[in-house]
């Protein structure tokens, strides 16, 4: 029986030219296609011919849009190739003469092809493997998962069936995506799809010992994957074809499957976990072990999971076939997609914020939480929204404005973080017994039953706290008892942490990492809002700029107010989850508005005389403030002029505030701090600046820092700086400033006069020698800084 090339539509004439990679793997699928049934070749075959023909139907339309042409370019090629292999291994058989009694007639017909493809939603089918997909009509787009794709590339053409990706050039149908996302072929694909689309495939024909005599003779070649492997006596087994027949060889001592796949998303990337279930062959079940997908192939997760009772046979193959025998005996593997971060996500073109107990508005969606960020758990079904959010509001009552309403507006502000900008740190500091962390604790109550024993504490590695930052997205996340320390070694790792989390908080960035093979790590961006408690700030002007900074001292909680609001603080997860539902289905339309109030708000505080990041920082709170009000008034939680009072107390509140961390700003120039400590070394005996005219002063004596006229100083450069910053380090803190830069500073801020512009020194003769110095201008230091030097 001859089995000629059904013929096909013209469809394509572009020149093929094979990589070495795809010959390869046309090579092995001309492999592969030895050990199947003959009607299974020509049922490929078939599917190949028939698409190829439906390609050229498409393509001679002259209204083809852009998309599918490109599409074309791969699927046509990829067709074609896969055609011509099954008609060589066709024809080989034939020629051999040795084909099985009625493998020549495929069971699969063409009309079943389309009918199970037409039966199968693709979209649906792509997001049950985890990805997420936003449909626009016709047309849907989403990541690629068949490279790191970070910007969406696959376009996928709902109407036709057809999806193409134009990062890898990976395309095709329904089929074609389960083939290369399961690794799998084609009868294994189709058979997948038509169990998902409810249509029962006809059985295949029997296998006969002629069937393995018509392949090449190898191992592999004696069966196809399905029969290959089996489970004899409890244990994972496989097939070996020898001169006197088959034989069984077992390839450990106990069965294996894998039951789940479950994607793990961040939000930056996806890694896959698979869940594997196992029993030994004495009826023991091992304990389940859940696997990165990546490290499954080398099954060193064996022994770690199952135990030392779970042993896999010696031989040099007993491996390769043990990890083939698993995949290929797992029938019934879910697909999970887990989200692991908190926040907004837009699942199913629906807008769900995450938490530990699922999403909200949905229960189909599922979260696995880092166990710290267990705690954050909204309600899924709310109570007397109302009164929560009266409740709510009360927390503003329990200390001055200028304390409670930037935790408050805190607690509203990080889920807007998608649109407004929260490039600050806010950061609560006072003396031992103001009572921050219980505080702050209740704010956080917001977001679930927080005691201050759930923040993190800065003595964390700040490799741990970025990680946290960014999984914490859209929500605020507390870092606690920032304090001074006694041990510099302590001291000083505390100060490097702080100095990592403030300024990714204030720029919003993170650190570039490599893997050890030089690739590039994800990059940890804190994606929420950053909140500190401590008994002092950090030092550093730079530093203190990315803060928002709350004074609290003894006495302004009431602690009556406290007790009360302590009591009802369970309403404030309900308060905070009804303005999420009330703020998920308008997005759209406030995000343009919401930005440009933004930028109303921030020149306004420029305009009333705040500096630096001052005025974004008062802006974004007071925008959350303003949100967390509007959405009061409209459940009637609050009246509209009861609301607009408290706006314009909250404002007020803000610009207090900022003008009192302005001053914090200043206090921290490194310029003022240089000459503070300066006049310190001097008042304290431990320094001397003589007069210019006196003469007796040597250079050479180790507490002579330089000279002094009615007009200017005249500094020793490197011996004041060093002074300074010995100063500075044995009191367990630090100058974080260079020399040049101080002098760069000083000449900007006109204190250093400069001999020319090269050269921040100048010269000045004493005792009959040329001497290099630093000039600062007496009058200047007065006048910036009320010193009087």
């Amino acid at each position: 029986m001859t089995f000629d090339a059904i013929p096909t539509a013209s469809a394509h004439d572009a020149v093929e030219v094979l990589s070495a990679a795809e010959k390869t793997a046309l090579d092995e699928f001309a492999r592969k296609l030895r050990t199947f049934a003959a009607g299974d070749v020509l049922a490929e075959l078939e599917y190949h011919d028939a698409e190829l023909a439906r390609w050229g139907a498409w393509l001679a339309d002259e209204t083809i849009d852009a998309e599918t042409t490109d599409l074309a370019a791969y699927c046509v090629q990829d067709h074609r190739r896969r055609s011509e292999a099954c008609g060589r291994e066709l024809a080989r058989r034939n020629h051999t003469d040795r084909l099985p009694s009625g493998g020549a007639r495929s069971r699969i017909t063409r009309e079943l092809i389309d009918d199970i493809k037409t039966r199968v939603d693709l979209a649906e089918m792509m997001q049950a493997r985890g990805v997420e997909l936003k449909t626009r009509g016709n047309k849907a787009q989403g990541r690629c998962p068949f490279h790191d794709d970070k910007t969406p590339s696959l376009t996928l053409d709902t109407a036709r069936g057809l999806w193409h990706c134009f990062g890898c050039h990976a395309g095709g149908d329904a089929i074609q995506f389960v083939m290369q996302f399961d690794k799998v072929e084609f009868i294994t694909a189709l058979r997948t799809l038509a169990d998902r689309a409810g249509v029962e495939l006809p059985d295949a024909p029997t296998r006969t010992k002629q069937r393995a005599m018509d392949a090449e003779p190898t191992e592999s070649a004696s069966t196809d994957a399905g029969d290959l492997y089996l489970i004899q006596n409890g244990a994972l087994c496989r097939r070996k074809t020898t001169p006197d027949g088959s034989v069984i060889v077992p390839l450990c001592n106990f069965s294996a499957e894998i039951v789940a796949e479950v994607a793990r998303d961040d939000g930056a990337e996806i890694t896959r976990l698979l869940t594997i279930q196992g029993k030994h062959q004495d009826g023991y079940v091992l304990p389940e072990a859940r696997v990165d997908a990546s490290q499954f192939a080398s099954l060193k997760w064996v022994t770690p999971h199952f135990g030392t009772r779970a042993i896999i046979n010696a031989g040099a193959s007993a491996q390769d076939h043990l990890r083939a025998a698993i995949q290929t005996l797992s029938h019934r593997v879910q697909a999970q997609h887990v989200y692991t971060h908190l926040g907004w996500r837009e699942i199913d073109g629906q807008r769900v914020y995450l938490t530990a107990s699922g999403a909200l508005g949905r229960d189909d969606v599922m979260v696995e939480l880092e166990k710290e960020l267990q705690v954050y758990a909204l309600p899924t079904q709310l109570h007397d929204h109302t009164a929560a959010m009266r409740a709510a509001l009360r927390f503003l009552d329990i200390a001055p404005l200028r304390v409670t309403l930037p935790l408050f507006a805190a607690m509203y502000l990080a889920p807007l973080a998608e649109i407004v900008p929260i490039k600050f740190m806010l950061w609560l500091y006072g003396v031992t017994g103001a009572m921050k962390s219980t505080l702050t604790a209740l704010a956080m109550s917001h977001y679930g039953a927080f005691e201050d024993s759930d923040f993190k504490q800065w003595n964390d590695t700040s490799n741990s706290l970025e990680k946290y930052l960014f999984l914490a997205k859209d929500a605020p996340f507390v870092i606690d008892d920032f304090a001074p320390h006694a041990d510099p070694t302590s001291a000083r790792k505390v100060e490097n942490t702080v100095q990592v989390i403030v300024r990714d908080a204030g720029n919003r960035t993170g650190r570039a990492r490599m893997k050890s093979d030089l690739s590039l790590r994800a990059v940890y961006r804190p994606r929420g809002l950053a909140i500190a408690a401590g008994e002092q700030l950090p030092e550093g002007q730079s530093l203190v700029a990315r803060l928002f900074v709350v004074e609290m001292t003894r006495g302004d909680v009431d602690k009556d107010k406290l007790s009360a609001a302590q009591g009802e603080r369970a309403f404030y997860a309900h308060a905070l989850a009804g303005f999420l539902q009330w703020l998920a289905p308008q997005w759209a339309d406030l995000e343009p508005r919401i930005a440009e109030t933004w930028r109303e708000l921030r020149t306004r505080s420029q305009r009333e005389g705040q500096h630096l990041r001052l005025p974004e920082s008062i802006a974004s709170l007071f925008v959350a403030f303003d949100l967390a009000l509007r959405y009061a008034e409209e459940i009637d939680a609050i009246s509209a002029a009861d609301a607009q009072t408290l706006l314009n107390a909250g404002w007020a509140a803000l610009r207090e505030t900022g003008d009192k961390q302005h001053r914090h700003i200043e206090t921290e120039r490194p310029t003022r701090r240089y000459l503070e400590v300066l006049a310190e070394l001097v008042a304290q005996g431990t320094a001397r600046i003589a007069e210019l005219a006196d003469t007796a002063p040597r250079l050479a004596d180790k507490d002579f820092l330089g000279w002094r006229d009615d007009d200017f100083l005249y500094l020793l450069p490197g011996e004041s700086y060093r002074r300074v910053s010995e100063f500075v380090r044995q009191q367990g803190r630090y100058f974080g400033i260079k020399e040049t830069a101080l002098r760069k500073a000083l000449a900007e801020e006109g204190v250093l006069h400069k001999e020319n512009a090269e050269n921040s020194t100048s010269r000045i003769r004493v005792q009959d020698k040329q001497v290099r110095v630093l000039k600062l201008d007496r009058r200047v230091i007065e006048k910036l800084y009320g010193l009087s030097p």
